[in-house]
């Protein structure tokens, strides 16, 4: 479930583009909002979300699998989500996803996650996922959650982090500013300052 492409089969039903090679190369509901249509982000995310919410329901609910193993199905969708197996293995950054395993098994995480974000939409900063993400153990740890459900936290911020670096395979640039990238990739997921600048670059 994790691997359906949703917002790559948007923007080829609906716009008619390839939005791995459009705007951020994000395989995700801002990037195909921003090329196709602000409209289509909100099913698009939700969609996302459900990605993940099923599998976790499923393996926690139905199948009484515990936290551990409902936390791993989440991080599977997450995996899957970033690094999708019918398009190459291209993908999004997995926020949506991540959303969908927070609501089912942490869901004060869901609001520690979405508050920053909300936030930095407000004041045009992006760093507001990192801060969410990065929030999320230390309240699993304050909160007395159960142990998988801190691990599973740090295991998105891993995820996230590795797929923010990889980038869907954009290569780093050599020389003095290949740190600076990594550290922009990790903080504010783009290689460069100006969102904006970077929305509208060519990708391939």
């Amino acid at each position: 479930m994790g691997s359906i492409p949703t917002a790559y089969l948007v923007g080829r039903w609906l716009g008619g583009v390839d939005i791995r090679k459009l705007g951020s190369g994000n395989v995700g509901g801002n990037n195909v909002g921003n090329v196709v249509g602000r409209w289509v982000t909100f099913p698009v995310g939700i969609f996302d979300i459900i990605k993940a919410t099923i599998p976790t329901l499923i393996a926690f609910y139905e199948l009484d699998l515990g936290y551990g193993l409902a936390f791993a199905a989440g991080l599977c969708a997450l995996i899957g989500h970033n690094w999708s197996i019918f398009i190459g293995f291209y993908g999004g950054r997995g926020i949506g996803t991540i959303l969908g395993t927070l609501v089912v098994l942490f869901p004060e995480g869901a609001l520690v996650l979405l508050i920053p974000m909300g936030i930095g939409y407000l004041v045009h900063n992006t760093a507001g996922s990192t801060i969410g993400l990065l929030l999320l153990p230390i309240t699993s740890l304050l909160m007395d959650q159960p142990a998988a459900i801190t691990w599973g936290c740090f295991g998105m911020i891993i995820i996230t982090a590795l797929k923010r670096i990889e980038a869907n395979r954009t290569p780093l640039p050599k020389g003095a500013d290949r740190r600076n990238v990594i550290l922009r990739r990790l903080w504010l997921d783009r290689d460069i300052a100006d969102h904006e600048e970077w929305l509208a670059r060519g990708l391939r």
